[in-house]
């Protein structure tokens, strides 16, 4: 038994697939810029995580989901809900959304993160206390900030490929329009009115 998508569906996973893999890339930068500062050292450990490969691998997986959780969003719900709404006003509405949003996601990830660098449970009273200093340190608002590029990126790259074309742009991105091609088309030109 085959899985058949609908050219629907095709399209709109093409569409999402590019939000995980901004998140990644800003995710893996903001890692690597991190890790360069610091010498790869830990040197708040009341409120930072401690890079490892197991949180290394658990923070990839992380920025990708919520990268993928945020184009489903934006594709599929909030895109469409503001459609016909000024453009202040769909700024202003998407701020807040995804505000809340990622305030969630790092509220639930974090947890995670130094349950696995400290080899406890998420729900552990050492992780809640980590927890609190996290949410009232500098790292937090760094944290907001980073996030807060990968969105604006995201979003950026939703607003393009709307106006443009998600083919036009992926054709620009890979080059095709950098060395042109002789094709033969059709053009079907239609008077729908009268």
């Amino acid at each position: 038994m085959s899985l058949k998508l609908s050219p629907k569906a095709k399209r709109n996973i093409g569409r999402i697939i590019p939000f995980g893999v901004i998140w990644l890339v800003v995710g893996w930068y903001d890692l690597f810029i991190d890790a360069v500062a610091t010498g790869n050292q830990n040197l708040n450990p009341s409120t930072d995580i401690t890079m490892t490969f197991e949180v290394f691998v658990f923070a990839s997986f992380a920025v990708t989901i919520v990268g993928l959780l945020v184009g489903t969003i934006e594709v599929l719900w909030l895109g469409n809900l503001f459609v016909n709404r000024p453009f202040w006003q769909k700024i202003s509405y998407k701020t807040a959304f995804y505000a809340f949003f990622l305030t969630i996601v790092i509220l639930i990830t974090y947890p995670i993160a130094a349950g696995i660098e400290l080899g406890t449970s998420p729900l552990a009273e050492v992780v809640r206390v980590k927890l609190q200093n996290f949410v009232f340190s500098f790292e937090f608002l760094n944290t907001l900030v980073s996030i807060g590029f990968s969105l604006f990126l995201s979003l950026f790259y939703a607003g393009i490929s709307e106006n443009v074309g998600q083919k036009v742009l992926s054709n620009f991105f890979s080059g095709r329009y950098h060395s042109p091609q002789e094709e033969e088309r059709i053009f079907m030109f239609l008077d729908m009115r009268s």
